[in-house]
C-alpha cells in the first residue's frame, strides 16, 4: 500500500485499450521516503497484477469458467498472444492481458518502470534509460514488423501513443536518496524487469524452439 509506504498517489489516469476497454491506469505518485519505498510502490501494482493473472490462468486451464472467447483478430501481435488457442477461455484470455499490461507498466520508458530503474540506478541513468527505450522499442517492433508481419509494431506504438499522451515523463525523486537498496529487493527488481521486457518483446519469441 502507497500510504503505508509514505508515498501519495494522485488519481489514476486510465487507459483506453483496443481489445478490452480500459486497459489500466497510471497513477503518478508524489515523492517516496526512500529508494527502496519508492522501487515497493512501483513493483506493487505489476506483482499484484502478474500474481492475479498466474491464478486465472492456472483456473482457466485446469478447472476453466465454462466461457470461451473466439479470437478472430490477427493473434501475431504478440508472441504471448500468439500462443492462445483460437478457442480460448475467458480466463486465460484475462490472464493474459494481465500479464501484458503488468509487463508494459515495467519498460523502463512507462512510469513504473522508470521509478523501478531509478531506485536502482539513480535518477540519471533512468532518464538516459528511458530516452533509449522510448525510442529502440518502437524502432525495434519496425524490424519485427518487416521480418515477422505489419502487425508486430501496433502494440509498442500503441503503448508509445499513450505514455506521451498521459504518462509523466519526470517521476518524484525519493526524498531520501542516499541508503541502498537491499539486496533482496534489488534481485526481484531486476528479475521482474527482465521478465517484463521479455514478455512484450515484439518478437515471435514462441516460434525460436522450432527454429
Amino acid at each position: 500500500n502507497a500510504d503505508v509506504l509514505g508515498a501519495i498517489w494522485k488519481p489514476p489516469v486510465f487507459l483506453p485499450s483496443p481489445q478490452c476497454g480500459v486497459l489500466g491506469g497510471l497513477s503518478p505518485e508524489t515523492a517516496a521516503p526512500s529508494r527502496t519505498s519508492a522501487l515497493a510502490v512501483a513493483l506493487s501494482g505489476p506483482l499484484a497484477m502478474f500474481a492475479a493473472s498466474a491464478a486465472l490462468i492456472a483456473f482457466g486451464t485446469m478447472v476453466g469458467s465454462g466461457n470461451f472467447i473466439d479470437l478472430h483478430s490477427p493473434l501475431n501481435a504478440a508472441w504471448p498472444l500468439a500462443l492462445l488457442p483460437t478457442h480460448c477461455d475467458a480466463l486465460v484470455w484475462a490472464g493474459v492481458q494481465g500479464f501484458w499490461m503488468g509487463s508494459m507498466a515495467l519498460l523502463p520508458h512507462s512510469p513504473d518502470g522508470r521509478v523501478a530503474v531509478q531506485s536502482l540506478l539513480g535518477r540519471g541513468a533512468a532518464f538516459k534509460i528511458a530516452e533509449v527505450f522510448s525510442y529502440a522499442y518502437p524502432v525495434l517492433s519496425l524490424l519485427s514488423a518487416y521480418q515477422n508481419g505489419a502487425f508486430w509494431s501496433f502494440m509498442p506504438f500503441w503503448w508509445a501513443w499513450l505514455m506521451i499522451n498521459f504518462a509523466s515523463n519526470d517521476p518524484p525523486s525519493p526524498k531520501e536518496e542516499v541508503t541502498e537498496v537491499p539486496i533482496g529487493a534489488s534481485v526481484v527488481a531486476y528479475m521482474s524487469l527482465i521478465f517484463a521486457f521479455l514478455f512484450v518483446y515484439p518478437w515471435p519469441l514462441h516460434t525460436l524452439g522450432s527454429l
